[in-house]
């Protein structure tokens, strides 16, 4: 994965403790009730634990804290686009926006009551996680994958 990510990317996740054939897993905090699947194993293996930004604003690849506040959020997301998903961390500012990953590889961010689809896969995005605060400029992904929407309502609200 290394040669095809770009030099500053490279860096930035150097300086935040990545390494190639990085293997955290064992060391994770996990939801407990979340079954995790292949693809998000893949990722949180090797970029588990990592953090980008300050403290005022920041990425964190860490699957419990990413639902902590929200319990129900994955099994919301999961009604909406009819996948899978596992939280693999979370940006935050003001608020937390969870990250989470289908069993294909797509990534989504929620922003308040609305999940966004927002790279086909993790490696597409990866650039823009590891400059925090930077995920709101994503442009979201032609549709692939069998996904025919590019944002939905996953709100513990009735829809506005």
């Amino acid at each position: 994965m290394a040669a095809t990510m770009s030099f500053t990317t490279r860096i930035r996740l150097y300086l935040a403790g990545w390494r190639p054939r990085r293997d955290v897993w064992e060391r994770l905090r996990l939801p407990a009730s979340l079954a995790v699947f292949p693809e998000a194993k893949r990722i949180l293996s090797s970029f588990g634990g990592l953090r980008f930004g300050n403290r005022n604003e920041h990425v964190v690849f860490d699957p419990s804290d990413a639902v902590a506040d929200d319990t129900e959020l994955v099994q919301r997301c999961e009604r909406a686009v009819g996948r899978r998903l596992y939280p693999i961390g979370y940006q935050e500012h003001q608020d937390r926006e969870p990250i989470l990953v289908d069993e294909g590889g797509a990534v989504y961010m929620n922003f308040g009551d609305r999940l966004y689809v927002v790279a086909a896969t993790f490696e597409k995005v990866l650039k823009t996680l590891a400059r925090a605060g930077q995920a709101k400029a994503l442009e979201v992904p032609p549709l692939g994958s069998g996904l025919t929407e590019t944002s939905w309502f996953v709100g513990d609200t009735v829809r506005p």
